[in-house]
């Protein structure tokens, strides 16, 4: 029993029906508690009915077949009603569970070996290098190659549902004389501020990216063109109303967009954006602060 209690990892019994039957293991310094207080306790007494149940799923598949399992899974003080004098947890933590169901009954019942590793260093150094990849470090908006990416599956997903999407290409009207007049260091907070406008007015489905420069695109999923063209009107209408500002000095500025909605008998993505950024164009042309659509004829 000693040497199992010097186990780094936490090492739980829990029978098949959810109860704790016994517990060993070491100190986990992200989230301490006195694991002995859980023997006798369910799953359901220390966590949330949906992760309650993913936890039966696991130890259920590794005891109906006989093979360990692995489980990736966090904890965090929002989620989880544990009890206060058994667990205090000040963020959430990510653990690694492998699940090996033993071949003896244990205290008269079917159970698994639970051990968890806490692996939330580890996991938020993953999430972490994904952001670095996919994102653009100026304005945290997906970078050119993410957002291809992302426009690549949606374009998927209108072949295969029928769900009409439509895409926006923006560019900063005159950009270069703000650079040259107030410096690069007042460009790139303007930069910073048109990605929160665009973030502001669009929805959690919708992709947002900075594709270069003054340029960015958005995707709006389910928007047909008619919609995605009051979108942008409004979009135009935030930026030409804001005033940036950065170090005591302030200017206003506009954008120019085009739009254009994915067809279905587009052969790709490329063909959308090349529509897009044909009605941009367009709009610069025609005296840049405005919003120009490109609708594909049949």
């Amino acid at each position: 029993m000693s040497l199992f209690n010097t186990l780094p990892d936490r090492v739980f019994v829990i029978s098949e029906s959810g109860v704790f039957l016994d517990v060993f293991g070491g100190i986990d310094t992200n989230s301490p508690y006195d694991i002995y207080k859980l023997v006798g306790l369910s799953l359901s007494d220390v966590q949330n009915e949906s992760q309650t149940k993913k936890f039966l799923e696991v130890i259920s598949k590794a005891v109906s077949s006989s093979k360990t399992q692995q489980h990736i899974y966090n904890s965090a003080p929002v989620e989880f009603p544990y009890p206060n004098q058994l667990i205090i947890n000040t963020k959430k933590q990510w653990y690694e569970g492998r699940i090996h169901p033993l071949e003896e009954l244990y205290e008269g019942e079917r159970a698994v070996v639970w051990i968890s590793r806490n692996i939330t260093n580890s996991h938020e150094l993953k999430e972490r290098l994904v952001q670095l990849s996919e994102h653009d470090d100026l304005t945290s908006l997906l970078n050119r190659r993410a957002f291809f990416f992302k426009a690549q599956q949606c374009f998927a997903c209108l072949k295969r549902y029928g769900a009409m999407s439509s895409v926006l290409m923006i560019d900063i009207d005159h950009f270069k004389n703000i650079n040259d007049t107030n410096g690069h260091l007042f460009g790139d907070e303007v930069l910073i501020g048109v990605a929160k406008l665009l973030s502001k007015h669009t929805r959690n489905t919708d992709s947002i990216g900075r594709l270069g420069g003054e340029e960015f695109a958005i995707i709006l999923k389910v928007t047909e063109a008619e919609q995605a063209m009051e979108f942008a009107e409004r979009i135009r209408q935030a930026v030409e109303s804001h005033t940036f500002k950065h170090e005591g000095e302030s200017a206003h500025l506009t954008v120019s967009i085009g739009v254009s909605q994915i067809d279905t008998s587009d052969r790709d993505y490329k063909s959308v954006f090349q529509r897009a950024d044909d009605a941009l164009y367009t709009s610069k042309r025609a005296g840049r602060n405005r919003v120009t659509t490109f609708k594909k004829e049949n």
